[in-house]
C-alpha cells in the first residue's frame, strides 16, 4: 500500500496503489482489489492519477452497457491464437467506478480569497487567463478504506502536507502547470488480529513495496503512513473554454473539467475513481467490456503485477 504523489506526464497525480497482498494467515500474500485513484491526464489542476481509459463509451462517469458473448480460450496451447486470428488474452481487466470528485482552490495571483473548498461540482464558467495559484484541495474523503474488508475496524485518510504552484492561462491559448500538492495515506489497524503479524513485522512487509512508508504503536494499534513521493514538475499544453468547461491538452491527450469563476476565485473538479483489479483476462479495453458489461463505469487492460 502507498500513496504516489507526482506530476504524470500530462498531470498532478495522486494514486492509492495497493501492495499486492498482504500477508495471510499462512504468511502468503493474498491479492487486495480496490485501488483509488483520480482522473486526470492532461494537466488538470485538480488532476491526481493514471486517468480511467478510454472504452466504447468516451464518458467514463456512464456505463457502456455493453455485453456479448465471450469466448472461451482455456483449450488453447500458450502459444495457439484464438478462431479470430488474436493471440490469447494475457493481461487483466481493470474497473473503474466513480465514487467522488477532488475540489481544487486557486487564487488569482495570489490575491486574498476565501479557500473554503467543496467537492461538490457548482460548475459556473468565466475568463480563466491570467495566472492562478493553488490554494486548497478537497473530497479525499470518498476514497474508500482499501483494508475494510480484510481488516474491520482499521481507518483510512488522506492528510494534506502542503500546496504549492501555480496555473498560468495564455492568451495565445496555451497553459503552464507547475503544481506540487502533497497528500500521504495513513492507516490505522491491528497486523496482528487481522493478519497474524505484528506491527514491527507489517512494518518490515510493506517497506518491502515502498521503503518511504513506516509503522508504529499507537495506543495498541499500529499507524502507518504512506507519504508522497516529494518535488513536481512543469506541464505545458493548450487549453480551451466552453462554457463552464476547461479542456485542457498535452500531448494529444485531451481531458474537460467543470470549473467556476468568481471574483478572484478558481474552482474546479474532477472525478474521483475506485479501481478494481479483476479476473477477466484481455488483449484491449473492448475484450473487458465485452465479458463484464457493466458491472463497471469503464475498463483499461493492462499488464499484471509479477509475483
Amino acid at each position: 500500500m502507498r500513496v504516489q504523489h507526482g506530476l504524470l506526464p500530462t498531470s498532478l497525480a495522486l494514486t492509492l496503489v495497493l501492495l499486492s497482498g498482504c500477508p495471510g494467515d499462512d504468511g502468503t500474500p493474498m491479492e487486495t482489489e480496490g485501488e483509488t485513484e483520480s482522473e486526470g491526464t492532461t494537466g488538470d489542476p485538480t488532476a491526481t492519477s493514471t486517468p480511467p481509459p478510454s472504452t466504447t463509451d468516451p464518458d467514463p462517469s456512464t456505463s457502456s452497457g455493453a455485453t456479448t458473448e465471450t469466448v472461451d480460450d482455456t483449450t488453447m496451447g500458450p502459444e495457439e491464437e484464438s478462431s479470430s486470428g488474436e493471440p490469447p488474452p494475457t493481461n487483466v481487466c481493470v474497473g473503474f467506478d466513480q465514487v467522488g470528485d477532488i475540489g481544487t482552490v486557486f487564487s488569482r495571483d495570489g490575491l486574498p480569497i476565501d479557500t473554503t473548498c467543496d467537492a461538490t461540482p457548482m460548475p459556473c464558467g468565466g475568463d480563466v487567463l491570467g495566472m492562478w495559484a493553488v490554494e486548497e484541495s478537497c473530497g479525499y474523503e470518498a476514497i474508500p478504506n482499501p483494508l475494510e474488508q480484510d481488516c474491520p475496524g482499521s481507518t483510512f485518510e488522506v492528510e494534506t502536507l502542503s500546496h504549492n504552484g501555480t496555473m498560468d492561462f495564455a492568451d495565445d491559448g496555451t497553459f503552464v502547470q507547475t503544481l506540487d500538492i502533497q497528500n500521504q495515506a495513513v492507516f490505522t489497524l491491528d497486523p496482528m488480529a487481522c493478519f497474524g503479524v505484528s506491527c514491527m513485522d507489517f512494518n518490515d512487509l510493506i517497506q518491502m513495496d515502498d521503503p518511504m512508508a513506516s509503522c508504529m504503536d499507537d495506543m495498541g494499534m499500529c499507524r502507518c503512513t504512506f507519504p508522497p513521493e516529494m518535488g513536481g514538475m512543469a506541464i505545458m499544453g493548450n487549453y480551451e473554454v466552453m462554457g463552464d468547461i476547461l479542456t485542457l491538452e498535452v500531448g494529444g491527450e485531451v481531458e474537460e473539467f467543470p470549473f467556476c469563476i468568481t471574483g478572484d476565485r478558481l474552482d474546479t473538479w474532477n472525478p474521483l475513481f475506485n479501481t478494481t483489479v479483476t479476473e477477466e483476462l484481455c488483449n484491449d479495453e473492448q475484450d473487458c467490456v465485452d465479458a463484464l458489461g457493466d458491472t463497471h463505469q469503464a475498463y483499461v487492460c493492462v499488464e499484471p503485477e509479477a509475483g
